[in-house]
């Protein structure tokens, strides 16, 4: 069961700003008792962040990518603590924010705990697009490098969602699947094809792993990526998965997206 004892830290604060997102982790049982472990810690909580910015001394970021940029954008001279609950975006990794221009730089958090017992909140499709989105980087780091897409690492990303959606509770798989995730966001990546995918996030409210299933085989194309039965082998998978390879799949005509890319998206429609 657990407690929370990796942020016990935090009793050296007063006045914690809690933030979290509306959905998996706010609903699941770890939510109440984070709070009451807080609270046993004799620390004054505050949930309404913007009206009370002020008296904060700590803000604790609960959730995937969303939650932590939104708490980049505020926490500025406030400490900035985050648990991440899905993978796959390195938010708490990096002081830039996903809708924000790559020039613009933010907070980076102050400290990170991977704690996986909260990764077990995930609903399935969401734990299968953070994957979905840890292998689109692994990809984009090795395709100059590697004389395939499917480097042992992939393999080992498509292994362990098997073996996690068979048994979605035992902790011990989301600890491997952290360890992986750490290795991958090690590297630099191209982020052309990341930056593509968050802006059909933007536009068609999308999952970023679904965006990526669409825009990374269509970016393989686009490079010339000779080996086309792999790109074919890799579009079987996120299929095989339940995520989208072409636009048209989420209802998308590309008129409706040609505007924010003119090459890419071209291999994305419909053969």
């Amino acid at each position: 069961m657990i407690d929370f004892e990796e942020i016990k830290d935090i009793k050296k604060f007063k006045v914690i700003g809690l933030l979290y997102g509306e959905s998996h982790f706010k609903n699941s049982s770890y939510y109440k008792v984070l709070v009451d472990k807080l609270k046993f810690w004799e620390l004054e909580i505050i949930e309404d962040i913007e009206e009370n910015l002020n008296s904060i001394e700590l803000l604790l970021a609960v959730g995937g990518g969303s939650v932590i940029d939104y708490a980049k954008s505020m926490s500025k001279d406030i400490k900035l603590w985050v648990i991440p609950t899905i993978l796959g975006s390195n938010s708490e990794n990096n002081c830039y924010i996903s809708s924000k221009p790559a020039d613009d730089s933010y907070k980076k958090p102050d400290r990170v705990f991977y704690i996986p017992q909260l990764l077990t909140t995930l609903q399935p499709n969401y734990l299968t697009y953070s994957i979905i989105t840890l292998i689109s980087r692994e990809i984009i780091n090795n395709i100059n490098t590697n004389s395939t897409i499917f480097s042992p690492i992939i393999y080992e990303f498509m292994d362990i969602i098997e073996v996690i959606l068979r048994d979605i509770s035992n902790t011990i798989n989301y600890e491997r699947l952290i360890n992986l995730s750490l290795k991958i966001h090690q590297n630099p990546i191209n982020l052309n094809p990341i930056k593509l995918a968050i802006e059909l996030c933007r536009l068609k409210s999308i999952p970023l792993g679904a965006s990526l299933s669409i825009i990374i085989p269509a970016w393989l194309r686009s490079i010339d990526y000779k080996k086309i039965y792999e790109i074919e082998k890799l579009e079987n998978w996120f299929h095989s998965q339940g995520s989208p390879i072409r636009l048209s799949e989420y209802n998308i005509e590309y008129l409706e997206v040609k505007d924010i890319d003119t090459n890419i998206l071209t291999f994305a429609i419909e053969d």
